[in-house]
């Protein structure tokens, strides 16, 4: 068992691209990268490859498109593919080929401060040149209308995460637009990695992003594998599935972990009025109780004259007379009384519906919303 299918190579003419494309698309391939390829040191040009896979299928196929040095332009394929349109900007920002027809022709991965003309990935690049003067600002498209608001956020931020700017265009908490930029950092991570051996290398491709150490790692040696014909015992290939979900787990784990200590407490939420038993005047009941039926597990008793408890969606909430702890059972959503064996305890008001009288002193609007963090 081999690591990689092995790909079918073609190699096309600059015109053949597009029909060769718009084929394997319709027949169910996606375009997984388009990458440049300086050939000049073998006496040929540049080189543009068009990797596509096979839905489900596992099979690719490589489209290598040889280019004059002088003169290097492709057809844009962002008409009939999306990746597409950022794969090429991304080729022409490192390379130099320039994608013809292209309907967002500008800079990707070199910001405007690099200076116009320099290529990065090409053999004779050199050493990075000064930064020059901005060429002009980023165009970022502005949304105008009542109450609406740019939240600005990064480059830098918290965490493993890289570098990124993001501009988000809000009316309260509806986002009607959000601009991503990205590549703030480009390290030059192929030229680091070219001429040296693999052990060597190897370093490079775990750092290349921090909380994909193993996705990265194990598609560069695929890679390896796949170029020196090396075959992967199927012992192996299960173990690399099993640190893959791991990370994949782990990522989502911390997004989720993230989430839930960046988002604001729900607001409160005014509920019906309360009846004379506490309990809400919209809900059926039960003879004797006067509530209703549906009960949890964890509800209190029939004798509180209580309903299904609203749970508390952070720690249990502390009363505002008492240090004593309230669990998420010990009061109605709807604010009935307090249980007798602690008269003195309320709940926050924020659990009270708009109909109860807030404690003495409190300045809190029934309703109000709470501010994000």
């Amino acid at each position: 068992m081999t690591s990689t299918a092995a790909a079918d190579v073609a190699t096309i003419g600059p015109d053949d691209l597009p029909a060769r494309a718009a084929d394997l698309l319709a027949g169910g391939a996606r375009l997984a990268l388009v990458a440049g390829h300086d050939d000049r040191a073998t006496g040929a040009g540049l080189r543009a490859v068009y990797l596509f896979t096979g839905a489900g299928t596992g099979g690719r196929t490589e489209l290598h498109v040889p280019l004059d040095a002088a003169h290097p332009h492709v057809p844009s394929l962002a008409a009939m593919s999306f990746p597409a349109g950022r794969f090429e900007r991304e080729m022409r920002d490192l390379f130099g080929i320039v994608p013809d027809d292209h309907p967002l022709p500008r800079r990707l991965v070199r910001h405007f401060h690099w200076p116009r003309g320099w290529y990065p990935m090409l053999a004779d690049a050199g050493e990075p040149p000064a930064f020059g003067e901005v060429d002009g600002p980023y165009p970022f498209r502005t949304v105008d209308g009542a109450g609406v608001y740019e939240i600005p956020v990064g480059p830098v931020h918290a965490g493993m995460i890289g570098p990124g700017h993001f501009r988000f265009s809000v009316v309260g908490e509806t986002i009607l637009k959000l601009k991503a930029r990205l590549w703030f950092v480009h390290r030059g991570l192929e030229k680091h990695v070219q001429g040296r051996p693999v052990a060597e290398a190897l370093p490079i491709a775990e750092r290349i992003s921090g909380d994909t150490t193993a996705g990265h790692t194990l598609a560069f040696c695929q890679a390896v594998e796949d170029a020196s014909g090396i075959a992967v015992d199927e012992d192996t290939c299960r173990l690399r599935a099993v640190v893959l979900e791991l990370e994949r787990l782990y990522n989502h784990v911390a997004d989720i972990g993230a989430s839930a200590t960046t988002s604001a407490t729900p607001s409160s939420t005014p509920t019906p009025a309360a009846s004379a038993s506490g309990c809400s005047a919209s809900t059926s009941t039960s003879p004797g109780t006067g509530c209703s039926a549906a009960r949890s597990a964890s509800a209190p008793p029939p004798s509180s004259g209580c309903p299904t408890p609203r749970r508390w969606p952070r720690s249990p909430p502390t009363s505002p007379t008492s240090s004593t702890s309230l669990s998420g059972t010990a009061w109605c959503a709807t604010g009935s009384p307090a249980p007798p064996s602690s008269p003195a305890s309320r709940p926050p008001t924020s659990a009270r519906s708009a109909t109860s009288p807030a404690p003495a002193g409190s300045t809190s609007t029934p309703g109000a919303t709470t501010p994000r963090s």
